[in-house]
């Protein structure tokens, strides 16, 4: 829902076919002159040849000056869908300003995903909005789409008054877990060199933490890429390709960071973080000639086990952390408590 701070009525942005909260607006005086009837429809030219599929904003929008940049809740399973592109509108007129298509593939495709379903971050003072944006679909399964898939999994760098990039890091390659980024980047200063650094702290479903130059993108530490070999199904932790059988992958898609983010003390470098000890355990299936994917992951132990389960081990549980890097490094300042 986007507000103009001259006028007290909120303008109503729809999604679905319906505005957000309308019993609080049929009191309330229009705002003239903002989208069709003071109505924004976020559907209409762009999700428009999947009436039926998923589009939903989940988040709020983030505010850059005059304009209201929003992502979107897009379908996750496999087959075209609308995509997930970043559009930014006038706010006080709900003309499209700019438009960041985030999956550089063919756009034939209808490849859907790809999307910023979590909380963008705007830095005002720089004009930069950074988006922490998802996998592509299918989540688990990335036979029709080789390649590192950008910006899949990318934390990306925008000017927030054109929509250009400025710079982007893709932490995930060609994403077969689910692992999209999904909290919006702290705004955090480190001291490493003599030097105070403007950097960006991403924390992942994975339960790593990264910290860029939040105006050069460049990596504060170094990086380690880790090739996965595709004929290894056994447990590896994180990064366990999907087998046929059986397979344990930790951190699960509710594993790691999700929603919160992290919070930043400024005046003692700490980093809190809070954190899901979560795994997963599923297996892939062969799908039938036609299907929209060849090979899907089972949503329930109970169609491999043939009994009930629970969705979450009893030995899960959550932490909350606080990381300290002031003083050029990143080390665990210990652990608030268990929830």
């Amino acid at each position: 829902m986007a507000r103009r701070r001259r006028h007290s009525a909120p303008h109503p942005v729809r999604h679905s076919g319906r505005p957000h909260d309308r019993s609080e607006l049929e009191d309330r005086q229009a705002v003239p002159g903002f989208g069709d009837e003071s109505e924004l429809d976020l559907r209409k030219g762009f999700a428009d040849g999947f009436p039926n599929g998923q589009y939903s904003v989940t988040s709020p929008p983030a505010i850059y000056r005059d304009l209201l940049i929003t992502g979107e809740a897009v379908p996750e399973a496999a087959g075209p869908g609308p995509r997930g592109d970043i559009r930014a509108f006038d706010i006080r007129t709900g003309k499209l300003a700019w438009q960041f298509r985030t999956w550089a593939g063919d756009p034939k495709e209808n490849r859907t995903g790809v999307n910023v379903w979590s909380i963008m971050t705007v830095n005002t003072d720089r004009g930069i909005v950074y988006l922490p944006i998802g996998s592509a679909t299918y989540d688990f399964y990335g036979g029709d789409r080789k390649g590192s898939g950008l910006y899949a999994n990318c934390l990306v760098a925008l000017d927030a008054a054109t929509g250009k990039v400025l710079w982007s890091y893709q932490l995930v390659h060609h994403d077969l877990w689910d692992y999209d980024l999904p909290a919006p980047p702290a705004l955090v200063t480190v001291k490493r060199g003599g030097r105070e650094i403007p950097a960006l702290a991403q924390v992942t479903k994975m339960g790593l933490v990264f910290l860029f130059d939040r105006v050069t993108g460049r990596p504060i530490y170094p990086i380690r890429e880790t090739r996965i070999s595709s004929h290894v199904w056994k447990s590896q932790g994180r990064f366990t390709p999907w087998g046929t059988g059986l397979t344990l992958v930790f951190p699960g898609t509710l594993g790691g960071d999700t929603w919160p983010g992290g919070s930043f003390d400024p005046a003692r470098g700490y980093l809190s973080v809070n954190t899901n000890e979560i795994g997963a355990v599923r297996r892939m299936e062969p799908q039938p000639d036609g299907a929209a994917s060849r090979y899907r992951r089972t949503r329930r132990l109970r169609a491999i086990l043939g009994r009930p389960s629970t969705p979450v081990p009893a030995a899960a549980v959550g932490r909350a952390h606080g990381y300290r890097h002031q003083y050029g490094s990143l080390r665990p300042a210990g652990t608030a408590g268990y929830y």
